[in-house]
């Protein structure tokens, strides 16, 4: 089982993708059994020409892509010009199946029945790659139910629009603008997950005392507000600065636990506050007595989580051969001021391992053994034998 990672810059798509099969089938001594596309292009047909495009040349490999703002490509990103990455692995075994929304929705929710029956016969720990369309299937409804009808690990994105508004996932030799690709490991095939949501604690974890739906009322049985308040008075004047502009909430997923754990904490939006009553809104569904944390997202934050989360799964034993990295519009260089930061750390941490993917806008990732939609998050699915 390998990997090659291309990265072409280039409006011509014909030359870019002759390019870059010929790199792949060079380095894998021969053609790929599935081949992963993301392209940012000018001309929206090229998005409808490149599955054929693709198929001329590997005609018997899957394909599971889609059309993005931003692609990465041999542990390089481009974010502003036209390129195709494309990245080839040797992959027996994998299987595709595509959803189209009346295949899993049911009374306008996603039936977890009807989603195992089109998944067919899976292990317990299969593992899937995973690409939604949001426009026709929605996320906060098929997430959840994919994670009843397939217990594994589950990694992927939003498909990522072009210059036309919608999304187009690629695969089979045309594009689709319809419902949600779920690429099924092989049994020998494990994704390890590495999900680095940009963030940094500050002050201490916080119980939910009281609340009332998405409004927490009271933390530690202070009003919520003062307990914000105190924790911005005790910051550095930077922080109180990142405070006033990148200030979201984690919480603990593991309910029982002992211990407050960074891996553990699912950032969620701070959606407001409410001076006259003291209470904080927050963009998730908290249950009383869940842990909390005040988290701030910047440049430093991020490189210094993503550095500690890729330290921990060297010390784990992670042995990589491919990669593929979700993430976030909100992070390259417009949060780092340079490029190629998260792929070429992971090259760092890990070894030269092919890395490929797309800048999305959502990324889909497991914390605390369930399946989120993210932002400002990149998700890496680092393949390794079971």
């Amino acid at each position: 089982m390998r990997f090659s990672s291309q990265l072409v810059r280039s409006g011509d798509l014909e030359a870019a993708v002759v390019a870059a099969t010929a790199a792949i089938a060079d380095e894998l001594g021969g053609p790929p059994d599935v081949v992963f596309p993301f392209v940012r292009a000018r001309d929206p047909n090229d998005y409808r020409r490149l599955p054929e495009l693709i198929a001329t040349r590997f005609p018997d490999a899957t394909q599971f892509g889609c059309a993005a703002r931003g692609v990465i490509g041999g542990a390089h990103e481009e974010e502003d010009e036209p390129a195709l990455s494309l990245t080839g692995a040797k992959l027996p075994g994998t299987r595709l199946v595509h959803f189209e929304p009346d295949d899993v929705m049911k009374d306008e929710a996603v039936d977890p029945a009807r989603l195992a029956a089109k998944l067919g016969d899976v292990g317990p720990e299969t593992d899937a790659l995973v690409l939604l369309d949001p426009f026709t299937l929605p996320p906060d409804a098929f997430i959840p139910a994919l994670d009843l009808a397939l217990p594994g690990t589950k990694i992927g994105a939003l498909a990522a629009d072009g210059p036309v508004p919608r999304s187009a996932m690629l695969y089979g030799r045309v594009a689709h603008r319809r419902g949600a690709l779920v690429l099924l490991m092989p049994p020998e095939v494990r994704l390890r997950p590495v999900v680095a949501q940009g963030c940094r604690p500050i002050g201490r974890p916080h119980v939910v005392t009281h609340l009332d739906g998405q409004a927490i009322q009271s933390l530690d049985h202070e009003p919520a507000l003062d307990v914000m308040k105190r924790c911005f008075q005790e910051l550095s004047p930077r922080d109180k600065e990142i405070f006033r502009h990148s200030l979201f909430v984690a919480v603990e997923m593991e309910r029982d636990a002992v211990e407050v754990r960074p891996d553990r904490m699912l950032v969620r939006n701070l959606l407001g506050v409410d001076p006259e009553h003291g209470t904080l809104g927050v963009a998730a569904l908290l249950q009383q007595y869940d842990v909390i944390q005040f988290v701030l997202r910047d440049s430093e934050s991020a490189t210094a989580e993503l550095s500690l989360l890729l330290d921990a799964t060297s010390r784990a034993g992670a042995e990589p051969f491919g990669a593929l990295l979700f993430q976030c519009l909100g992070r390259g260089k417009h949060l780092f001021d340079a490029v190629d930061h998260d792929p070429a750390m992971l090259q760092e941490k890990l070894g030269d391992v092919p890395v490929g993917g797309f800048f999305a806008n959502g990324e889909i990732a497991p914390v605390g053994g369930r399946t989120f939609l993210h932002g400002y998050t990149s998700a890496f699915a680092l393949f390794e034998h079971r």
